[in-house]
């Protein structure tokens, strides 16, 4: 993922701050010129500054070759993916002089026509005359305000790309990675995982394993990770912790914490009504405090899914502060299992 800047169609190589400064001079310029020469003359001063100010149409969306491996990084290297991806969003939302400009633009275009109406209403003969020898005084400021907003309306944008839903993700995660300070008992291990462009990696995902120091060596730790559901439409984050321990750790024989489900599953609805067949089938997961826990073997690794109830239609769906829960209900689970004896 690389850094975007505007790209200009003229003077290309002209500093951002410098091209502001000429684009004001020379508007500046224009205007006087339509105040003492005329209205026409000072037009072109004025759409010389609108061109400088035209951007070419640009993405940094680069061609991703292949998705590679998961690699593990820094807390700083995510936070530094953190604050590119928000660097994106300014260069998508302000288009550095784009802004401005339609601002000016229309802010002078409401003037010209207040003037036009309390000043020039009586007053439509010597078009072309200069203001100060008896022009429409509201002339210049509709010309240039038409000028600004057209051939802004007609520039190219920054089309600034980012991974989908990493973003998302990382808010998620970050969430979690900002209670490392106060928990030194914790290593916080985040991977992201890098495609391959022309131009180097870039980063697509984002997932996290928070190990626990001096636990039992075949506890593998608590794996956080973001998917996303698809509802009416939206696409919504949901995360999950999962806890990992080699077959030697015995994993399902440490569950007397974990209330398992009655014959028949936990109440949902009104005495079994109006619940839906998802509710009905989470009704027979197990539960510890408020999440739900899925006890399985994956190839050679014991594992606990805990993860939040989804019954609910605002259950498909995790906030940050959920999602804090979710990792708050996993690491306490992580604890008693680690002082029970199997």
């Amino acid at each position: 993922m690389h850094k975007l800047t505007p790209q200009f169609a003229f003077f290309k190589g002209m500093p951002i701050a410098a091209r502001i400064r000429w684009i004001l001079a020379i508007t500046a310029i224009g205007f006087a010129l339509q105040l003492l020469v005329s209205p026409v003359v000072g037009w072109f001063a004025v759409f010389a500054a609108a061109l400088m100010a035209t951007m070419e149409g640009k993405s940094n969306e680069p061609s991703i070759t292949a998705r590679g491996d998961w690699q593990t990084v820094t807390v700083e290297e995510v936070d530094r993916a953190r604050k590119l991806l928000a660097s994106t969003s300014r260069v998508r939302s302000e288009g550095s002089t784009a802004g401005v400009g339609c601002l000016t633009a229309f802010l002078s275009l409401l003037i010209g026509l207040v003037l036009f109406v309390a000043v020039d209403t009586a007053n439509v003969t010597g078009l072309l005359l200069p203001v100060l020898r008896g022009g429409p005084v509201s002339l210049p400021f509709v010309l240039d305000a038409l000028t600004f907003a057209i051939v802004i309306w007609l520039s190219g944008r920054p089309a600034a790309w980012e991974p989908p839903d990493l973003r998302t993700k990382l808010d998620q995660i970050g969430m979690i990675l900002a209670i490392r300070k106060d928990n030194p008992q914790l290593e916080f291990l985040p991977s992201l995982q890098l495609a391959t462009t022309k131009n180097g990696n870039v980063p697509v995902d984002v997932k996290l394993l928070v190990k626990i120091k001096d636990a039992d060596p075949n506890f593998m730790g608590i794996q956080v990770q973001v998917s996303f559901n698809q509802v009416q439409g939206r696409s919504l984050p949901y995360t999950y912790c999962v806890l990992l321990a080699r077959p030697e750790f015995e994993l399902t024989k440490r569950t007397q914490m974990i209330e398992q489900p009655p014959r028949g599953g936990f109440p949902v609805g009104f005495l079994g009504l109006f619940a839906d067949d998802n509710a009905k089938r989470e009704s027979h997961f197990a539960r510890f405090h408020g999440s739900l826990i899925e006890l399985k073997r994956e190839g050679e690794v014991d594992i606990a899914v805990v993860r939040q109830d989804t019954s609910e239609p605002e259950g498909y769906t995790t906030s940050p502060n959920q999602a804090l829960e979710v990792f708050s209900d996993a690491y306490i689970l992580a604890k008693q299992m680690l002082e029970t004896a199997p």
